[in-house]
Order: C-alpha cells, then structure tokens, then sequence
C-alpha cells in the first residue's frame, strides 16, 4: 500500500485503534524475523539490513505507545543480536558501507529501549 494512503488511514483511526495496529504490526514482524532466524540460510548476517526498515518502524511505534510487550521485548533482543552480527562479520566500515550511520542509530535506539524496560 502507498504510504500517503496508510498514512490517511491511520489518521482516521483512534488512537486505541492505532496502539493496537501497532501491537499487531511488532507481533507480526517478530513472527517473521523469528521464523526467518530459524534457518540460517534464510537470515544469514549479510541480509540484516533487509529488515531495518520494518524494525525500525516497530522501534518508533514502541516508543510512541510505550509498547512493552513480549513481541517488542524479544523483537529488540533479535534485532539486535543479528545487528551485532551483523556489525561483527564485517571487518571494516567500508564493508558494511552506507548502512554504518543507520545500524549506529539503530543499536543507539535499541539500547536506549531496553535501559528504559
């Protein structure tokens, strides 16, 4: 779906509505980054920046709603676990490349979040 369009529809929502869309979007991302983790060939360390967006949406939404459920607790510790990997199996800056400043920020998040918890 366009963005401007999810954006016109989360504004008609309340924000009771909002919250619990939310919830259901860091429960369906954690499913999925979760599933995908079981088989190492389907999230092997080199793909982790295929997921920032998604995660970093439900990064934002965690904060906005003070989720602090299960699924945003265990989708955190995943995420970064496979970010520390991920930052760990490349060498070199220049080997994880433009993605540097958005994993930094990323695991800056991440921290901040589970000091708050």
């Amino acid at each position: 779906m366009h963005r401007p369009v999810q954006v016109v529809l989360r504004d008609l929502l309340s924000e009771e509505e909002q919250r619990k869309w939310a919830e259901n979007a860091i429960t369906a991302v954690y499913t999925g980054l979760h599933a995908a983790g079981q088989n190492s060939s389907l999230l092997p360390s080199h793909c982790c920046p295929r997921y920032f967006f998604q995660v970093q949406n439900c990064l934002h939404a965690i904060k906005k709603w003070r989720i602090d459920s299960d699924e945003s607790i265990h989708l955190l510790h995943l995420m970064g676990t496979h970010l520390h990997d991920y930052v760990c199996n490349s060498r070199t800056e220049s080997a994880i490349g433009p993605n540097a400043a958005t994993i930094i920020e990323t695991l800056e998040d991440y921290a901040m979040l589970l000091q708050d918890m």
